[in-house]
């Protein structure tokens, strides 16, 4: 049987985007995703509208999450629940390409693996500029699902043996209706990984594995529980039929394994695509985790330097203050560490609190640094103060000042 008329046509549509999305979702969500007005979309719900042309129709496929076929099926009058059974029974991949070919025209292998080369090297570019550990395979895996790629990362636990999936691309609502079907928290659940042989080859030979079907990857993380039917319905909502696993190291050694698939689009062929990628992965990986310890070492020096008693200062070669911590400030008679940035050092005469004998000694000794020099300096306000300084002057290849650094304190109450 199929619906021929337009009003059943569109209630059967409607019927079919409830079966595959459940009730939780509203109808405004839906129309928000589909780019559509909630008023268009409850009219169709009632049979009050025309079918959508074939460009929305592919739209509603992405929406989904499925393969268009469905939706241009149901459309065109094939009763929602018939399509629906079908869908959650699994069609053979292979089979959907015959019936793609026929609307749009099939790909070539040439075309598919530029597309997968295209979507390796977008995802690889994104790493290297992505210098945050938790963002980089968040980012990754978007930018991979572009692609149509699904990708998981499972973080490597050495001493216990055990891993966990740190980040997944599946949607929230598939990853919901997942933890409820199995009763696990997919994000924290941990698993030894002597149980999983692909990935402890994987680990071992640091190389690529390949997995023609990706529910015996599913059937050994989640063990002994008795899950087969979730994972018969996980491949038929989903259709990777393959699973190529990637090693992620750091400094030497697997900290991870990136797990990703195309509906069917990979073979053992892509495995150099995927090696380079994993190094790639790697490389961004460390380059992130050092990028966070010079910051977090920066952060404890910065706090080092601002809680210095003594005051401290550098300016360019023009003399002019480009950086002074709190207690420097604080001398000089100034609210903040900003205050002076930008001033004259000389207006304080803490280049030498004696200038004109200092400058001197310089010249005839060609030191470029004086310690413990005690002189009258001045701060902002014009008072005069006794101040201990050391002063190191840096000069370039034509002997003109670079740079000049000093800690200063003001050593006025040690007179008698």
């Amino acid at each position: 049987m199929r619906y021929h008329h337009a009003s059943d046509q569109c209630r059967n549509l409607y019927r079919f985007i409830r079966l595959v999305l459940g009730e939780e979702v509203s109808d405004r969500e839906i129309a928000r995703r589909w780019g559509m007005d909630e008023k268009n979309l409850r009219e169709m719900k009632n049979g009050l509208r025309v079918v959508p042309k074939l460009s929305r129709l592919e739209d509603l496929g992405e929406v989904l999450g499925i393969h268009k076929y469905y939706v241009l099926e149901v459309a065109s009058g094939a009763p929602a629940e018939q399509v629906y059974r079908v869908l959650k029974n699994g069609v053979v991949e292979e089979e959907l390409d015959l019936v793609q070919g026929a609307f749009s025209g099939s790909r070539t292998t040439g075309e598919e693996r530029n597309l997968l080369r295209a979507g390796l090297h977008s995802a690889a570019l994104l790493a290297y500029r992505t210098l945050e550990p938790e963002q980089l395979f968040r980012k990754v895996s978007r930018e991979l699902k572009r692609y149509k790629f699904e990708s998981h990362i499972f973080f490597l636990d050495q001493e216990s043996g055990s891993a966990t999936i740190r980040h997944s691309s599946f949607s929230p609502r598939l990853l919901h209706a997942a933890e409820s079907a199995t009763g696990l928290s997919l994000m924290s659940f941990r698993f030894p990984v002597q149980r999983v042989p692909s990935l402890q080859t994987c680990i071992e030979a640091r190389s690529p594995v390949f997995l023609p079907d990706a529910s015996v990857l599913l059937y050994q993380i989640l063990g002994d529980r008795q899950l087969r039917r979730f994972v018969e319905m996980m491949k038929g909502i989903f259709r990777i039929l393959e699973v190529v696993l990637t090693p992620i190291t750091v400094g030497g050694q697997v900290t991870g394994v990136f797990a990703t698939g195309r509906n069917g689009k990979l073979d053992e062929s892509c495995l150099p695509e995927l090696r380079s990628f994993s190094e790639h992965l790697s490389y961004s990986l460390e380059n992130a985790f050092i990028f966070q310890q010079v910051k977090h070492s920066e952060g404890r020096l910065r706090t080092l330097f601002d809680n210095l008693p003594e005051g401290v200062f550098a300016c360019d070669g023009e003399g002019r203050i480009v950086q002074m911590n709190s207690a420097g400030a604080s001398i000089l008679g100034f609210d903040g560490p900003e205050a002076p940035v930008g001033r004259p050092i000389k207006s304080f005469r803490l280049l030498s609190p004696n200038a004109k004998a200092v400058r001197e000694r310089i010249k005839k000794s060609k030191k470029v640094a004086i310690q413990n020099h005690v002189g009258v300096a001045v701060r902002q306000d014009g008072s005069p103060f006794l101040a201990d300084i050391t002063v190191r002057t840096e000069y370039d290849r034509r002997g003109a000042v670079a740079a000049t650094e000093g800690v200063f304190r003001d050593v006025s109450r040690r007179i008698v």
